[in-house]
């Protein structure tokens, strides 16, 4: 049985952390020039919502009436077969500061299952709000634009890197370095360490790969001196290596 959060209409702020604190406040920033702005903006985002670990905040096929920033956390983006006998396929990973829904607007129908790799949490933006913003908050829609922009670069990104990838290490290698891409600080540079929420399953799947390949890679990985794991962190060591594998 797939577990729902329930979002209720007017979210209490009790458990919201801080928007100082939160992953995404840079892209937030310019919504907030005001007293009177935010206002504004509080009515197309509801803020800092928490998701348990495991929830699934909607399916495929839901009616979408708005997307998801990622705040804290992370998630997988799984596509669920009607054909029953067919397994669910992992299509993508969202992590904090990354947008989730944003597909589903001119179709208004979700494309995929969106569940929580770990306790996290979310803003949901109103795309029909969102659209009547457009003069009433200075620097709404230059925001949603960079966001927007940011969300297909990331996705065509991957897509290139992974094309021709044959071997199993030279999948994984290509998808450390993605994710590296992805932690790494507002000045550009790559991210060393970084936290891999996802299970050697879900990685498998989502490379088309078996959990005993990626498992043997990653100890390969290790063995030559690549990248260290303890527990759920990575710290990248030879990032040259990794480049190698995965460069075209």
């Amino acid at each position: 049985m797939v577990k729902r959060e329930v979002i209720p209409a007017n979210q209490s702020s009790a458990g919201h952390i801080e928007c100082s604190v939160c992953d995404m406040y840079p892209l937030c920033r310019p919504f907030r020039i005001n007293n009177i702005d935010y206002d504004l903006v509080r009515q197309v985002v509801r803020r800092r919502i928490p998701v348990k670990r495991g929830t699934t905040l909607f399916l495929r096929g839901d009616q979408a009436p708005s997307f998801y920033a990622i705040c804290a956390g992370s998630f997988k983006e799984i596509i669920s077969n009607k054909d029953k006998e067919a397994e669910p396929r992992i299509i993508g990973f969202v992590l904090p500061g990354e947008l989730s829904g944003l597909d589903s607007y001119a179709s208004g129908i979700r494309h995929f299952n969106l569940q929580a790799l770990e306790p996290s949490a979310v803003c949901e933006l109103c795309f029909e709000s969102l659209a009547n913003l457009k003069t009433g908050v200075p620097g709404v829609q230059q925001s949603l634009i960079s966001m927007l922009t940011d969300e297909v670069v990331r996705n065509q990104n991957f897509q290139l890197m992974f094309m021709g990838r044959q071997r199993a290490s030279e999948r994984l290698a290509t998808f450390l370095i993605n994710l590296a891409h992805r932690y790494s600080t507002t000045n550009g540079v790559l991210a060393t360490q970084f936290k891999l929420t996802m299970n050697r399953s879900d990685i498998g799947d989502y490379l088309s790969l078996a959990t005993e390949t990626v498992s043997r890679v990653f100890v390969q990985f290790q063995e030559n001196g690549w990248i260290t794991i303890a527990g759920k962190q990575v710290s990248i060591n030879q990032r040259e290596a990794l480049l190698e594998l995965s460069a075209p």
